[in-house]
């Protein structure tokens, strides 16, 4: 569930120890050098002066590697477990739970939420062998009580692998608030070693040529492509 969110219903971190997350993993309870930033994302700051190697520790399941230079793009390779990774005074290393739904949305004022709006969106997900679901938060991104008056809505984002194929379901819990959009475009990017034919289905429809999945893979390693959702119920299936 989205970090604000939980943040106020349950008193979640939005900054956490890794055994916060994973409370039974003997490992993660003895790293103090690298943090959650919500549930899906983990950082591991470089803290020793001109280092250009780290041993990090990424708890259960496979981890990709955020590149910081890729606007949220992922690289192919997973990792797991102890793991020795090259640091550089550019960036910190940073990881994205496989399973993870992470959005985005271009906000080119930046200084505050009252300004943004979803009405794009950008959806990576990052691909897993098992099922996985993330809901996401939205409200009008100026009233302090939204959460308290019941004015927002969630959006819920599943992915269903299975063999050759991937499913998304999105759905809405249909509330409202000002300056809700009626339709939000959205793009989808996939992140992972996916092997289908690239189709995308929307619904049971067969997209055109133009909305399939990008074939051709990016030094990135992901596959994109778009639709709108108005708060009605869509199944994505891609093989």
């Amino acid at each position: 569930v989205c970090g604000h969110y939980w943040n106020k219903i349950a008193g979640a971190p939005s900054v956490a120890p890794l055994n916060y997350y994973y409370p039974t993993d003997t490992s993660a309870v003895n790293v103090a050098d690298e943090f959650m930033w919500g549930e899906h994302i983990l950082v591991a700051p470089v803290v020793q002066k001109g280092a250009t190697q780290r041993k990090l520790y990424l708890p259960g399941g496979n981890w990709y590697v955020l590149d910081n230079s890729a606007n949220g793009n992922a690289e192919t390779a997973r990792y797991h477990s102890f793991i020795n990774f090259n640091v550089s005074i550019d960036a910190d290393p940073v990881f994205v739970k496989a399973g993870s739904f992470i959005p985005m949305i271009i906000h080119s004022d930046g200084t505050n939420t009252d300004g943004y709006s979803t009405d794009t969106l950008t959806i990576h997900y990052y691909l897993d062998e098992k099922s996985s679901e993330y809901t996401m938060y939205d409200d009008d991104g100026n009233n302090r009580r939204s959460i308290q008056l019941k004015l927002f809505e969630l959006i819920n984002f599943k992915a269903i692998p299975s063999g050759h194929k991937l499913h998304f379901n999105i759905s809405s819990n249909g509330a409202t608030f000002k300056g809700k959009p009626a339709k939000r475009n959205i793009k989808m990017i996939i992140n992972g070693p996916i092997d289908f034919t690239k189709k995308v289905y929307i619904n049971g429809r067969l997209l055109s040529k133009n909305h399939t999945v990008i074939g051709v893979r990016e030094p990135s390693g992901t596959y994109n492509f778009t639709f709108d959702f108005s708060g009605t119920p869509v199944n994505i299936e891609i093989r």
